[in-house]
């Protein structure tokens, strides 16, 4: 539960009006200037994301300035969602990742580091990661985000945020320990 000085801050954030302008700026690339290209594919996005969503929840007064970022995130993964609704994993053959998960299951840290090099370990991750996102958006489609109404996205999500746990692709049964492991190795750069 919030703080006071949290509840304070927060309903001083929701109190402020956010220009269209200031959600740009908030939702920007930040740490490099981007090709010209990606400007455009960025602008455009946010562009999307304002008139999807932040218009319609202007409209209801239903916006939350706390929210902005978080609602950017559902929007994107959602569009994401749509663009691979029926496409299959475009990285390895699925068998060839189930086979990946079940070998390196079946080790230890020490054996998977001695055995693979750090380095393959890393692109194992990443691998790992990209066909449980590719899988994670397919279920999430179907069930979070079947609507075409951005808007519902939102409510969606905010309905079903146990559910959503429960999809998330650390909590993956089968992958939870072994993405544990490989995680240490991409963080701390072993």
């Amino acid at each position: 539960m919030p703080n006071n000085s949290q509840q304070m801050l927060d309903s001083q954030i929701n109190a402020q009006v956010y220009t269209d302008e200031h959600i740009h700026s908030l939702l920007k690339f930040k740490h490099a200037e981007p090709p010209q290209e990606i400007k455009e594919y960025e602008t455009k996005l946010i562009d999307d994301f304002i008139q999807d969503i932040i218009e319609p929840l202007r409209t209801k007064n239903q916006l939350v300035n706390t929210k902005i970022l978080w609602y950017y995130n559902i929007y994107k993964e959602a569009k994401e969602a749509k663009r691979i609704k029926n496409k299959s994993y475009n990285g390895l053959d699925e068998k060839e990742v189930e086979k990946l998960i079940e070998l390196l299951n079946k080790k230890s840290f020490k054996e998977m580091v001695n055995e693979f090099g750090t380095n393959c370990l890393v692109n194992y991750f990443y691998i790992i990661i990209s066909y449980h996102k590719h899988n994670l958006l397919q279920l999430r489609e179907k069930t979070i985000y079947s609507s075409d109404t951005p808007i519902d996205w939102i409510k969606n999500t905010e309905k079903n945020q146990e559910e959503l746990t429960k999809m998330d692709i650390y909590n993956h049964p089968n992958t939870k320990n072994l993405l544990e492991k490989l995680l240490c190795i991409v963080s701390l750069k072993l």
